[in-house]
């Protein structure tokens, strides 16, 4: 029988994890140790080290593609509204074209978007809404191709000036068109022209930059009108997520003497780590969530 923390090792070394498990190794230092056992350390350090957190870019030609993806996975937090609230009073600003949502790693950022993004479409407060995804190391011609297929355009140059050119007289040609653009993940200051958005004084009445970030210094660079900062989740709206994923209710939490909610406490109110960490134990038994309690001890002992 393998120990609780290698088999969580084991599992979350997998490819479909991957981006995952770099998240949870790089955000939370309690769980990198309790995940990833000692010997399996610098594996993982060399594995990570090639891998960006949040650095995979999917096939992202829109919000559509998306929309499913907001109705399943968005979760109601009470936690959430104000940024909620705050994300739409600025999307119905019309002295507002920047927003920057900023909050840490994995706290729920993009889910959150894209359920605005989807709901200002459904609205019909904009015509069209964009979401594309930009990472430490930017694909730009990956971007604007992106940008291309949801504006039904052609590129026909082949440089990146050329084709941002093209992407910026064809959003001046729609100034008609109310469209917002979601900028996911910006890690640092990014020129929205190298991509053929310029936010000159006419094309700001028509369209409306949304980006996130886990920097609000990133914000503060790219000149946004407003800046909502997205908490993490309480204590109580954690346990709840992770009794969701864990599939494990109060009265055995209380049998094991509380030992689910010590692991919950350890993902720091992240959600994407609640859901992972949830998934990982979900069907243990009871000497599994003991012996993973015991590591996390250890690890808060070595700290």
């Amino acid at each position: 029988v393998y120990m609780m923390a290698d088999v969580i090792a084991n599992i979350i070394v997998i490819v479909t994890v991957a981006i995952a498990a770099a998240v949870i190794y790089l955000a939370i230092p309690i769980l990198r140790q309790y995940l990833f056992p000692k010997q399996k350390i610098k594996t993982m350090q060399k594995f990570i080290g090639n891998i960006q957190p949040f650095s995979r870019r999917d096939s992202l030609p829109g919000i559509q593609y998306q929309a499913a993806v907001a109705s399943k996975d968005f979760i109601y937090f009470g936690s959430r509204q104000k940024a909620y609230d705050e994300l739409f009073k600025a999307l119905n600003d019309d002295s507002v074209h920047m927003i920057g949502l900023y909050g840490e790693g994995g706290c729920g950022k993009t889910t959150l978007v894209t359920q605005v993004g989807k709901q200002a479409e459904d609205r019909k407060m904009f015509d069209k809404v964009i979401l594309i995804t930009v990472t430490q190391t930017p694909n730009i011609r990956a971007i604007q191709g992106e940008i291309a297929d949801m504006l039904k355009l052609k590129l026909e140059k082949h440089s990146e000036n050329g084709r941002a050119q093209e992407l910026w007289l064809c959003l001046n040609s729609k100034q008609k068109k109310r469209i917002l653009f979601i900028v996911n993940n910006l890690w640092g200051k990014f020129k929205l022209m190298d991509i053929g958005i310029l936010l000159d004084d006419d094309i700001k009445k028509t369209l409306k930059i949304l980006i996130t970030t886990p920097d609000e210094r990133v914000c503060t660079s790219m000149k946004c009108q407003k800046k909502i900062h997205l908490e993490l989740l309480s204590e109580d709206e954690s346990w709840n997520l992770f009794q969701t994923f864990a599939e494990i209710d109060d009265q055995r939490s209380t049998v094991l003497k509380d030992v689910p909610r010590q692991i919950c406490n350890a993902s720091m109110g992240l959600p994407l780590a609640i859901k992972i960490v949830g998934s990982l134990f979900n069907e243990r038994e009871d000497i599994e969530w003991q012996q993973a309690y015991e590591k996390l001890v250890d690890s808060k002992a070595s700290d």
